[in-house]
């Protein structure tokens, strides 16, 4: 099973369009927020994708969750955008409430880089900014793989010919 993890996309309605569009087969998309107003547009065109999504600190108003677990077989991951968990300076509170809800895997967005660690039996993972990276000159996701042999993570730069 495949599932995409992207963030920070700010208004980019397209970006999500062409991730979509080239993870086809991807069972998933968990968005890690800032996105409130382009999620609501593409799920409204794609009501057949499974897209779920948390609130960032930039979608105002919004009533979407501030956290989500998504459970699949193989995997439990626990997905927050990252602003009221201190990983600007750190991991440990994201890891530990990861942990305390039975989680394999920790997703946050946040600081637009890409960031991938393997701490105390959980993975964790944040996408970078799908829209406006901080680590590069290269917008990316990520993916998860759930697979009989384990979990498998990957990063995927976005690149526009």
């Amino acid at each position: 099973m495949r599932i995409i993890i992207l963030s920070d996309s700010h208004g980019n309605e397209r970006v999500l369009e062409n991730i979509a569009k080239k993870e086809e087969k991807a069972e998933i998309f968990v968005h890690l927020g800032d996105t409130e107003p382009e999620v609501s547009a593409f799920m409204r065109k794609h009501p057949s994708v499974d897209f779920r999504y948390v609130r960032g600190n930039n979608d105002y108003n919004s009533t979407a969750p501030t956290q989500l677990v998504v459970d699949v077989p193989g995997a439990r991951i626990f997905c927050v955008h990252g602003n009221r968990h201190g990983v600007y300076y750190g991991v440990e509170k994201l890891t530990a409430i990861a942990a305390n809800l039975n989680c394999n895997v920790a997703c946050f967005g946040h600081t637009h880089r890409y960031f991938q660690d393997y701490i105390d039996g959980i993975h964790v993972l944040n996408p970078g900014s799908c829209a406006k990276p901080r680590d590069s000159l290269v917008p990316s996701y990520a993916f998860i793989d759930v697979t009989p042999a384990g979990i498998v993570i990957g990063k995927k730069d976005i690149t526009y010919s």
